[in-house]
């Protein structure tokens, strides 16, 4: 393949809007939300969930678009939660998230494709989504098609075509964790910064991609973070600061031993625990967001004449968030006596 080929595989980067979450479905979304973490260290637990897969279908019908990612991923990697018609649900979900987030609606139909189904589709369209999903400015794209760029570049032998390949794979880790993002992806600035760090000696870069990486709720960000302003990483030349790596330290632990806490859990307030130099360190009590919420107190329970009004609003059925049946097309005259 050329190299002007490859060229033309590069994007415009663009992100991702995140519409604002509508206060009244949140609070159906937290409530259930709380309880789904606390059922997922054991499976033997996850059971237990059933009853609140209401608050979370309610909650994305009206907009909720955290509640439909949260059900989505539920739907399709817990098969240990008995939930039939899973993969029409997921569809249907999906459907409803493009009206909202269209480029991580397309990751989706790249997903469900490499599973088997999904929206209608020829040979090759799991990849048409995800490189839309990036067009379209989802970090979770980028990065997964920097890393389908790496894995055909090592294929190569020395050359040139092997260096411009490498050199856009690295372009779309950066992609993957720029500042455009709201939501970076964390893997995505872990590997831009391993390059900045080893191959590059890049100590700005390295310091900010796994910021980034951290941002994006991957530990590995805060192991590389601590691993510098401990002394570790010479090339970097960076002064050792202790208290920094500490709190890299405390971040990494939680993140690495809660597993529960993914794939909702990011830290997007780093910047108020740990700013990059040269910033000074704020007080921190030692907690990140999502820690604070499953340790904390049970959400309220949604009042149920607020589940029912949602529900309605929708067509659904309040007590398991499905749609209602559709009612049967009125007889006419003529048929009424049969």
């Amino acid at each position: 393949m050329s190299t002007d080929k490859w060229e033309k595989m590069d994007i415009v980067l663009t992100t991702e809007t995140y519409p604002p979450l509508p206060e009244e479905a949140d609070t159906l979304y937290r409530y259930a939300l709380w309880h789904d973490i606390n059922t997922r260290r054991k499976p033997s637990t996850r059971h237990k969930l059933l009853p609140y897969l209401r608050y979370y279908r309610i909650a994305a019908a009206n907009g909720h678009w955290q509640a439909n990612k949260t059900l989505q991923h539920i739907l399709m990697y817990n098969e240990d939660v008995d939930i039939p018609d899973r993969r029409d649900e997921g569809v249907a979900l999906n459907e409803l998230l493009a009206q909202q987030l269209p480029a991580t609606a397309d990751l989706w139909w790249s997903t469900y494709i490499l599973f088997g189904y999904g929206p209608k589709h020829d040979k090759g369209d799991a990849a048409a989504y995800l490189r839309r999903a990036a067009d379209r400015g989802n970090p979770e794209a980028m990065y997964m098609i920097a890393e389908l760029l790496s894995d055909q570049a090592v294929r190569l032998p020395e050359g040139e075509e092997r260096r411009k390949l490498l050199d856009l794979s690295d372009k779309f880790y950066r992609y993957s964790a720029d500042k455009i993002h709201r939501f970076p992806s964390g893997k995505g600035g872990e590997q831009a910064s391993i390059t900045a760090t080893v191959i590059q000696h890049n100590a700005e870069d390295a310091m900010f991609y796994a910021q980034q990486s951290l941002r994006g709720g991957t530990y590995q960000g805060a192991v590389i973070l601590q691993s510098i302003f401990e002394g570790e990483e010479k090339e970097l030349s960076v002064k050792p600061d202790q208290e920094r790596a500490h709190r890299y330290e405390v971040i990494s632990d939680y993140l690495f031993t809660t597993f529960e806490v993914y794939p909702e859990a990011t830290v997007e307030e780093i910047d108020d625990i740990v700013p990059l130099p040269p910033a000074p360190l704020p007080a921190w009590d030692g907690k990140l967001n999502i820690q604070r919420f499953v340790e904390g107190k049970e959400p309220p329970k949604p009042a149920e004449e607020l589940v029912e009004k949602l529900a309605a609003a929708k067509g659904l059925d309040p007590a398991t968030g499905l749609p209602l049946p559709k009612k049967e097309t009125a007889r006419r005259w003529w048929n009424w006596w049969d």
